[in-house]
């Protein structure tokens, strides 16, 4: 008899996760962002898009903090008339700098989650001439070096 009670725990514990949809478990998070996290941008963007894995409700919203951790006004927050899982970020014009977006979603489904990422805006000059830029000043210095150290035997033998 004691296995028949174990039987039926096991067929109803089975039975409930193949009856129970799993989505209802699960918790939204941000799949996708524009600007991505980690990005390094030329121009400053005027509206930022978060995408969820669920659904969101007008309750979320969106914080932007500059450089300095100090709130950017002007922000407003709402979730894509054509999309419920995505929340659209109108900004105000971001002067260069760093930026941390802070999201606070709640689901559909009730839950509450949230998570930052951060970007960046560098105004003028763009990203890659800078890479470029500090490997040309790097060769520079190193081949100043060289040529610094290798001048005083030159010398010394006279050429």
């Amino acid at each position: 008899m004691r296995w028949c009670r174990w039987l039926v725990v096991v067929l109803l514990v089975v039975g409930g996760t193949a009856v129970f949809p799993r989505h209802l478990l699960a918790h939204t998070e941000l799949i996708e962002a524009d600007p991505a996290p980690g990005a390094i941008l030329r121009d400053a963007p005027d509206q930022l898009r978060l995408l969820f894995s669920l659904p969101v409700t007008d309750q979320s919203r969106v914080l932007l903090l500059n450089g300095d951790l100090q709130l950017v006004e002007g922000v407003r927050t709402q979730v894509d008339p054509t999309n419920n899982r995505q929340l659209l970020v109108h900004v105000p014009e971001l002067p260069a700098g760093n930026y941390t977006v802070q999201w606070f979603v709640v689901a559909a489904d009730g839950h509450e989650m949230s998570g930052s990422y951060s970007f960046g805006v560098r105004s003028g000059v763009p990203a890659s001439w800078l890479v470029w830029g500090g490997t040309a000043v790097l060769l520079l210095v190193a081949g100043w070096g060289v040529w610094r150290r290798q001048r005083p035997a030159e010398l010394s033998r006279g050429g």
